[in-house]
């Protein structure tokens, strides 16, 4: 089956109203999936009626190794295992195929949609979910689920808002600073550090645009640290959390529009995303670059993209983590290959691909104590290279905001630092 890869660009973020989250579902012994004829089955019936079925899945395409781990590495290997193929449509905006979702609901497409599956969390995930547009629950049913430790917090809950089911692990994501050793002789340790450097290096910072994904998680880090600590955002979105945000959400546009003067051009642009934004590191425009993935410093050192002297950081407090999942469209017409494929993306030597820099280089969804012996040892000689973050580093994890404050986070940065 040939190979199938698609850019789409641009989004029409939707309105939408108040979340409704169903409770959890009983779950029968036999693998649930949705199909035409609306049947149960157990997995060698999913495998059998996978066969044969291309999975058109939707995914941020800003990384050339991500899209060749999927697009190739990841198709070949299931047309080899169980012939099903995967359909790659490289995204810049995961809103985009949300709102295609939505759209052929509402034109009633409601069982031949043309997207099968997208990478999701966060917002994107809130938005299918309150719209019942996800398929599920599915995601404790998978094979390979159990090599995810019962108490990742990606089980229960995705930016505040709860999984139950609707959505499964392929990765972790974490935000880190990376910077060029050469010129950063004493990198800053904390966000108070890191705006006092901005402004006696001036032109030597700057960071992505919102609603960017790298853009927000940079606001996000100053927000925490600026309003007086990370828990009191934490939770359901209340009024009492709205009024909280009114009175502390100035620190943050003050804090912003102070180090905008001091950025590259002065401010007067931002890179429109985490792409551009490496392209200025590498050519040595900026000292720092961002990213969410504790190995993308060293993966693109040990590629030559990068200086030799790139060194990856995290704030001492840590910085903020999260849960990359795959979600599956409640009108899919390929329901059992895109379960295939999900169960595939937490397959242990899928996952050692995935975390091998020399590959792909980033957090595994699984956890190396629950492997089989041998891949667990293979594991833990994986060389991340010079500049990776250290073991303990990574242990340094912050939650997300929920919805609502990403919302408010977005409107505010336009509102009072772009048009300032």
């Amino acid at each position: 089956m040939a190979l199938k890869v698609k850019l789409l660009i641009g989004a029409l973020v939707l309105a939408i109203s108040a979340p409704v989250f169903a409770s959890g579902k009983t779950v029968d012994k036999d693998f649930p999936i949705i199909t035409r004829a609306t049947s149960s089955m157990n997995w060698d019936d999913v495998l059998a009626e996978a066969s044969g079925q291309t999975v058109t899945f939707h995914f941020w395409g800003g990384n050339i190794k991500h899209n060749d781990f999927v697009c190739e590495y990841l198709h070949n290997r299931l047309m080899d295992k169980y012939n099903v193929g995967i359909n790659c449509i490289l995204i810049e905006s995961t809103m985009a195929a949300v709102n295609q979702v939505i759209g052929e609901f509402n034109a009633g497409r409601t069982d031949d949609g043309s997207i099968d599956m997208i990478w999701i969390n966060g917002n994107s995930y809130y938005t299918l979910r309150q719209a019942d547009l996800l398929f599920g629950p599915y995601a404790a049913q998978l094979p390979n689920a159990k090599y995810i430790a019962a108490d990742n917090p990606g089980w229960t809950q995705d930016f505040g808002n709860p999984v139950e089911g609707y959505e499964s692990h392929w990765g972790h994501g974490k935000f880190i600073l990376f910077y060029d050793s050469d010129n950063v002789a004493n990198p800053p340790g904390t966000v108070d550090e890191l705006l006092d450097w901005i402004c006696a290096n001036p032109g030597r910072f700057t960071y992505p645009v919102l609603p960017t994904f790298t853009g927000r998680r940079f606001v996000t880090e100053i927000f925490y640290r600026v309003t007086g600590g990370v828990d009191q955002w934490i939770g359901e979105y209340t009024p009492a959390m709205k009024a909280n945000w009114d009175a502390k959400s100035p620190a943050l546009w003050d804090a912003l529009n102070k180090i905008e003067p001091c950025l590259w051009r002065k401010g007067s642009t931002y890179p429109l995303d985490r792409a551009p934004l490496d392209e200025l590191y590498a050519n040595g425009e900026v000292d720092f670059g961002m990213a969410t993935g504790a190995f993308l410093a060293a993966s693109r050192t040990r590629e030559g993209i990068f200086p030799p002297s790139t060194t990856a950081m995290v704030f001492d407090d840590g910085t903020v983590s999260d849960t990359h999942y795959v979600g599956i469209m409640a009108n899919s017409p390929n329901k059992a290959g895109a379960l295939v494929l999900a169960n595939e993306l937490q397959d242990p030597e899928v996952q050692l691909y995935y975390a091998d820099p020399a590959t792909r280089g980033d957090i595994p969804a699984i956890s190396i104590d629950l492997l089989p012996a041998d891949i667990a040892a293979r594991f833990r000689a994986l060389d991340f290279g010079a500049g990776a973050l250290t073991p303990e580093d990574m242990t340094k994890a912050l939650p997300g905001v929920g919805t609502e404050i990403i919302k408010l986070m977005e409107e505010g940065w336009q509102k009072y630092v772009v048009e300032q």
